[in-house]
């Protein structure tokens, strides 16, 4: 077995501490003599054997240095102007907080604005209402001609012909007249056609519209009219003649028809009552 040193072992045992106890107290009491400014009598006089004056230049040495004052209270530093670095509010804070160490403020969700939202439109607004179409004006039916009705009109019943001699079915009717009385439009239209029939003479056929037309035969042979010629109820289109070869027993008379598409209307249903 080794054999230890006398001193190793006295600085690895507790010669150690007492050796760092001694410096501690060494340094303290130095600390605590500076701390004091030295005896009692700081007066600097010749006495207590410190020189009052030595030649550094003339100028006397004070030997009462003043002790440092050692203050335990600090006093906090000054913080430093805050730096926009767009941290988000610590957690638990406040948006003051935030704004207070120079952070971005969060405005959490329940205290933010609604945002604007543009409505849709509804199918209702999107359509326009539509505008009603006008009612057309019911057209105004008049007369032709002044007379009584001699020969009404027949479809379905055959009617006897003087002039021919037989039974046949009568399309329209006949107005009776004085010799070249006036003819007049029974209502608003343009003069589609005018021409001669061999069994109803000089016709002139006048549209309404809404495939309507009326017939007029047993005319004057000059009409009054032009083919394409516009015309009111009442306007005159000529006069009652002796032209229809299949009538001319009967006498002076208007000879009236009036057709929706390719069917014959009764004119008494047409006209207004009289």
């Amino acid at each position: 077995m080794k054999k230890k040193h006398p001193i190793l072992d006295f600085f690895t045992g507790k010669g150690f501490y007492v050796i760092l106890a001694m410096c501690v107290v060494s340094v303290g009491l130095s600390g605590l003599v500076l701390l004091s400014g030295g005896p009692d009598d700081a007066s600097g006089d010749a006495a207590d054997g410190r020189p009052t004056d030595l030649d550094l230049g003339g100028a006397p040495l004070d030997w009462d240095i003043p002790a440092p004052v050692i203050s335990w209270e600090t006093t906090p530093p000054t913080p430093a102007a805050p730096r926009e670095t767009g941290r988000p509010a610590p957690v638990g804070g406040t948006n003051d907080d935030a704004l207070a160490v120079g952070g971005t403020a969060i405005v959490p969700p329940s205290q933010r604005p609604a945002a604007e939202t543009t409505p849709e439109p509804s199918d209702d607004a999107a359509e326009p209402t539509p505008t009603a179409a006008p009612t057309p004006k019911a057209p105004v039916y008049v007369w032709p001609a002044a007379g009584a009705v001699i020969t009404r009109h027949s479809e379905d019943a055959l009617v006897y012909n003087k002039t021919l001699g037989d039974w046949r079915t009568h399309s329209g009717i006949d107005i009776a007249t004085a010799a070249a009385a006036k003819v007049t439009a029974i209502c608003d239209g343009t003069v589609e056609d005018i021409y001669e029939d061999s069994l109803l003479g000089t016709v002139v056929v006048v549209s309404h519209g809404r495939d309507m037309r009326s017939l007029y035969a047993n005319l004057a042979p000059t009409p009054a009219v032009n083919k394409g010629q516009a015309l009111k109820a009442g306007d005159t289109i000529g006069a009652v003649g002796e032209s229809a070869a299949a009538e001319i027993s009967e006498t002076f008379h208007l000879h009236l028809e009036i057709h929706q598409g390719d069917a014959h209307l009764d004119p008494l249903t047409v006209l207004p009552p009289r």
